[in-house]
């Protein structure tokens, strides 16, 4: 029998010669249904409703330092005015980014309309799943903030797609004047249209 397939072997080779211990086998691979997935039902991902809620158990409480680092710097912090401000409000956000050469600084960015004021402020946190961000910025009206950001979001705020929420104060230290004036929130990974 294997005299038989050496002989078959070397009678179909023409350019490379015959290697009689070596046989190919043509294995056919079996078929598939339509729909059926490549991966074992194991390893499948889980629907994105029940990834979504374990990744709300997990992180619920947890540092707001990693959270941002999940989500890809600079983090985007929308602004909601608050009813109570008697300004009018002008329709900005802001972006954060933790500087390199120190872990308690971050680059502030405003950015409203065609404006764009830049500062470096400082990040402390206070406990787990709380982060302060104070700085100023050069303006002449209310040139001092404070950002408060926690990570304990109510599941309301996290299927609405944020990861962070927390408030900003404005006002002046020099006078101690500060009030609260927006709703800030920064958006997960995944609910941000921007991201790729």
């Amino acid at each position: 029998m294997d005299e038989e397939a050496d002989e078959e072997c070397c009678a179909a080779a023409t350019v490379f010669g015959c290697f009689p211990d070596v046989r190919h086998k043509n294995k056919k691979k079996p078929l598939r249904a339509p729909g059926a997935s490549s991966q074992p039902a194991d390893r499948r991902r889980d629907d994105p409703a029940g990834s979504v809620q374990s990744f709300y158990r997990q992180n619920r409480g947890k540092s707001c330092r990693k959270i941002m680092r999940f989500n890809g710097y600079p983090n985007k912090v929308l602004l909601y005015p608050e009813e109570g401000w008697a300004r009018s409000a002008v329709s900005s956000y802001w972006t954060l980014t933790p500087t390199w050469w120190n872990r308690s600084k971050c680059k502030v960015v405003e950015i409203t309309g065609t404006r764009k004021y830049t500062t470096l402020a400082k990040m402390v946190d206070t406990d787990t799943g709380n982060l302060f961000i104070v700085g100023s910025f050069n303006k002449h009206t209310d040139p001092d903030f404070k950002l408060y950001l926690t990570s304990n979001v109510s599941t309301a705020d996290f299927n609405m797609g944020y990861s962070l929420t927390g408030s900003l104060e404005c006002g002046s230290t020099k006078n101690n004047s500060f009030q609260t004036t927006h709703f800030a929130v920064i958006r997960r990974r995944d609910f941000d249209t921007n991201r790729p």
